[in-house]
C-alpha cells in the first residue's frame, strides 16, 4: 500500500508510524545506555519509542539535526541502529555527541500489536531530530527513540501522507 501511495500524482511523501503524533496513544521503553549503571527501580532511563519507516522524518517536516536518516539498507538487526530526538539527546549527552554511543531498549516479553518485533540488541545511535510533541502542546517534552521498520517491524502501522492538494482527494487511492 505504502510503495503504491508513493506514486500517486499529488503525493509528495508518504510514511507509516505506529503511533501518530497527537493522538496520545503511545508506548515508552526502559533503555540501557553503554557504560553507564543501570538505574534503580524508579529512577529508570525510559524513552517514548516510535517504529517508522525510512520516510517519517520527510513526511513530517522533522529536521535532522545530527547524523543521518534511516536507509533501506538498515533492514538487518543484528546491526541495529536508532534516532533520538534532541530532548533525549540533551538529557543523557549532555556535554557530548550521542552519534555512535550505545542504548538498549528493554521491552517487554508481552505480545501486543504496537510493540516492535525486536530481540532487544544493542542499537547505534545515527542521528538526532528535532522534538515533535507527540502527546500534546502542552505536554513537558519527553525522550524519544525512533526505530527503523525493517529492523523492528511492529503489526501496527499507521499510513502518513503529505499532499500537494486536498488530502481527502487522495482517500479513494
Amino acid at each position: 500500500t505504502l510503495n503504491r501511495i508513493q506514486f500517486e500524482p499529488e503525493v509528495q511523501s508518504a510514511s507509516a508510524v505506529n503511533f501518530l503524533p497527537l493522538t496520545n496513544f503511545g508506548d515508552a521503553t526502559r533503555l540501557t545506555i553503554e557504560g553507564r549503571t543501570p538505574s534503580v527501580l524508579g529512577q529508570e532511563t525510559l524513552a517514548s519509542y516510535r517504529v517508522i519507516d525510512q520516510n517519517y522524518f520527510r513526511t513530517m517536516s522533522i529536521p535532522l539535526l545530527r547524523g543521518r536518516y534511516f536507509t533501506e539498507q538498515d533492514n538487518d538487526e543484528s546491526h541495529g541502529v536508532v534516532m533520538i530526538n534532541q530532548t533525549m539527546a540533551r538529557r543523557y549527552w549532555p556535554s557530548e555527541d550521542p552519534i555512535g554511543k550505545l542504548i538498549k531498549p528493554q521491552f517487554p516479553a508481552a505480545n501486543v500489536p504496537w510493540r516492535p518485533a525486536t530481540t532487544n540488541n544493542w542499537l547505534v545511535i545515527v542521528g538526532v531530530v528535532g522534538d515533535v510533541k507527540e502527546t500534546g502542546v502542552n505536554v513537558e517534552q519527553q525522550a524519544e527513540i525512533y526505530l527503523p521498520y525493517l529492523q523492528n517491524p511492529s503489526s501496527l502501522m499507521n499510513l502518513l501522507v503529505r499532499s500537494t492538494s486536498d488530502p481527502l482527494r487522495l482517500v479513494p487511492a
